[in-house]
């Protein structure tokens, strides 16, 4: 008497088993449960456990079959991916053939595994990367906002309309498509900074103050409540008083000011500079990262599973701020209906980590205390905690475990991007090299639906023709 099973392999991430569990087995298993419920049962008219076992059969056999069988098919399809050593992930999928009592219980489960491929070809590189420089007009820009985050504003007299350049003060009201219009609410905003939908800001300069008027548009797609965004919505809007904006002087007044450590303005300059050579730095080193994996990735072609592929696309959702996490756990979001949109690149990102993962394991990379320390100094630095701190929040065995693969990820980034010939472009070569790719990749796509949308209507004509044949 032993379980008979089978297993096939579906592809490189799937294995499918096929079980059948004697019945003799499953009754022992469903006497030893019967007797065990026998033993604490309240039955009308017997004291507690006192019940006769085929009356407790009679109440509670379904259940306690039920229950026997889900444990049973539980624990032999977890027996059996020990056995083969399989990395299953996800909730395998389970179709039972035979559930019925007195039976063999017979199903078959499909399982995903973590995908393991031999990685080849990241021995060098030739890649091309855009050359991340900082010029005059990106430190203008700063210093521009420095400027208006440290503007006044002064009341305006004599004049009545409100201009496209106005600091306002009033109220807005909205109301919504066959909704009753909200509560208004006050607003002090700068005009002609785009702080405001598209529509109010061209159909508010003109308002006579104290007047309200009422401006056709939609609720704007980054608006906090998801349930409006995109809303056709008239915007009730009553001005009641307007000032001009005052820049301050570009002088080292204005330098020292901003307490940014820089007492004149080529001081200044020189700091912000700096600030934007390291960003672009950072940016530079992730986009030569990205570029050898995408050669890597093409090199390398592999499956992986769709249940990882849909976590990706799930993070990827809080990480976008569509879905907030504390509100939602993770595993209640549905990601089907993202999949088109989002499958391709979150496939993508969920190959680049199993491809990098793959490569820390065949170079055989370690993670030492010395690294640790290195990485908890660092993130102290930048968090401006204390490295102790830093320590025992990584003292938890998971985030310890998650860290180590990020500083093997690391390393496999840096051995990967050492070995890489980089050619850098300028921002125009980059550009132009982008359009070319986002058009090959348009024409791609157009031609792939042409083809899906000519396999369809041969496959409707196909039936149309088998249809009229069976018909006469």
């Amino acid at each position: 008497m032993s379980i008979e099973s089978s297993i096939e392999e579906v592809d490189e991430v799937t294995r499918k088993f096929t079980v059948t569990i004697p019945s003799k087995m499953v009754t022992a298993e469903f006497e030893t449960a019967l007797s065990s419920v026998a033993k604490t049962a309240k039955i009308k008219g017997f004291r507690p456990g006192k019940a006769p076992l085929a009356m407790v059969k009679k109440l509670h056999g379904s259940r306690i079959h039920m229950e026997v069988a889900s444990r049973m098919i539980s624990n032999t399809l977890g027996d059996l991916v020990k056995e083969h050593e399989l990395s299953m992930i996800g909730s395998p999928e389970i179709d039972v053939a035979n559930l019925k009592e007195g039976e063999n219980i017979s199903y078959s489960a499909s399982v995903s595994l973590y995908p393991s491929p031999k990685i080849k070809n990241y021995e060098k590189f030739e890649i091309e990367v855009p050359k991340e420089e900082v010029s005059e007009d990106e430190i203008d820009q700063v210093v521009d906002r420095l400027r208006q985050s440290k503007a006044t504003s002064k009341p305006v007299e004599g004049r009545e309309l409100v201009g496209a350049t106005d600091v306002i003060e009033g109220t807005l009201a909205i109301q919504l498509e066959n909704e009753e219009t909200a509560p208004a609410e006050p607003i002090i905003v700068a005009l002609g900074e785009g702080q405001l939908p598209k529509e109010l800001e061209e159909g508010i300069p003109g308002i006579k103050l104290g007047e309200e008027k009422e401006i056709a548009g939609s609720i704007p797609l980054d608006h906090p409540n998801a349930e409006v965004r995109g809303k056709p919505a008239v915007f009730k809007v009553i001005i009641n008083s307007i000032s001009e904006k005052v820049l301050p002087e570009l002088d080292d007044e204005f330098a020292k000011s901003l307490g940014i450590e820089a007492e004149t303005m080529p001081e200044l300059r020189a700091k912000i500079r700096e600030r934007l050579e390291q960003e672009a730095e950072k940016e530079q080193k992730a986009a030569t990262q990205t570029a050898v994996l995408d050669q890597l990735l093409e090199k390398n072609d592999f499956l992986v599973p769709q249940v990882l592929v849909d976590e990706e696309i799930k993070h990827f959702l809080v990480r976008a701020g569509a879905v907030d996490s504390s509100k939602v756990k993770l595993e209640d979001i549905d990601p089907t209906p993202f999949r088109d949109q989002l499958g391709s690149i979150s496939e993508k990102r969920v190959k680049a980590t199993v491809m990098v993962d793959q490569i820390a394991k065949q170079e055989s990379f370690e993670v030492s205390d010395a690294d640790f320390d290195k990485y908890f100094g660092e993130f102290a630095e930048q968090s401006n905690v204390g490295v102790e701190e830093v320590k025992k929040f990584f003292q938890d065995k998971w985030r310890k475990r998650e860290l180590e693969a990020e500083i093997k990820r690391s390393k496999v980034n840096e051995l990967l991007v050492s070995r890489a010939k980089i050619k850098f472009l300028s921002k125009e070569e980059a550009l132009a090299k982008k359009e070319k790719a986002e058009k090959a990749e348009s024409e791609k796509s157009k031609k792939s639906k042409t083809k899906d949308s000519e396999s369809k209507a041969s496959d409707k004509k196909g039936s149309a023709k088998k249809a009229k044949k069976e018909s006469s």
